[in-house]
């Protein structure tokens, strides 16, 4: 009998890596060149993921945070943050990730990104989001990684301490067998374990964001809403967020 799987996929510019998560916690790596719908549709048709988590966005910011209703439920009365995403704004994440209005002017990794869900689109997995269910997420590794460690400090994927820290994350949920993962395989890997949980309801997670823009999935975490992984203003992000029902 085949056993259910869960794929997570971390973009880059030139490639896709790949973690594929089974139900008995085994791993498998797999990388596909980026735009090789044929490499990318073989995995897929050989494996069977029920659900697929993507560390990219799933499309370009709708200007949302320019309409003046969702401006007034935040409170912002400043012109800052119009040309981010909903999901970006609640998050904090700063100015140079944000996902921009047109696609011609976001990176080539973004870009590699609208193209992969748009090409699992058509291949018929859904959108998840707060409003409907499906099979296709977008995810934020470092976001569900500070999620995971709350109340503490995330430190950089690139530093050793970040990467035992993310090791020691991933350890309390799944056997990890390999050694010398690097950060791709670690963020593919998280994306994988956040679909298992999305698929399977075995650790609560919720939607960020505006569904009509694209949501991104988080874990709950040990504290919902951690205390300084929100910024700038911990306690008033977390009131927005309520009343916006995020």
């Amino acid at each position: 009998m085949t056993q259910k799987c869960w794929l997570g996929i971390d973009v880059h510019e030139k490639s896709l890596e790949m973690a594929l998560l089974y139900e008995d916690e085994t791993i498998k790596f797999f990388r596909a060149d980026s735009g090789n719908w044929a490499q990318l549709n073989q995995i897929l048709e050989e494996q069977n993921p029920l659900v697929i988590a993507i560390d990219a966005p799933s499309s370009t910011n709708q200007g949302k945070m320019r309409e003046g209703g969702i401006r007034a439920q935040l409170g912002l009365k400043n012109q800052k943050w119009q040309n981010c995403r909903v999901s970006e704004y609640l998050l904090g994440i700063g100015g140079y990730f944000w996902t921009k209005a047109e696609e011609k002017n976001c990176p080539k990794w973004m870009r590699n990104g609208f193209l992969l869900f748009n090409f699992l689109i058509e291949k018929g997995y859904e959108l998840a989001s707060s409003e409907q269910k499906g099979s296709l997420l977008e995810v934020h590794p470092t976001y569900g990684f500070r999620w995971l460690i709350a109340p503490k400090k995330l430190s950089k994927k690139s530093s050793p301490k970040g990467k035992k820290q993310r090791i020691d994350i991933l350890s309390r949920f799944i056997y990890l067998p390999q050694k010398n993962l690097n950060t791709h395989n670690i963020d593919a890997i998280l994306a994988s374990l956040l679909a298992k949980f999305y698929s399977t309801k075995e650790y609560p997670c919720y939607f960020v964001g505006d569904p009509g823009e694209g949501q991104i999935l988080l874990p709950a975490g040990e504290d919902i809403f951690p205390q300084k992984l929100i910024r700038p203003f911990p306690k008033i992000y977390q009131e927005k967020w309520l009343k916006l029902g995020f």
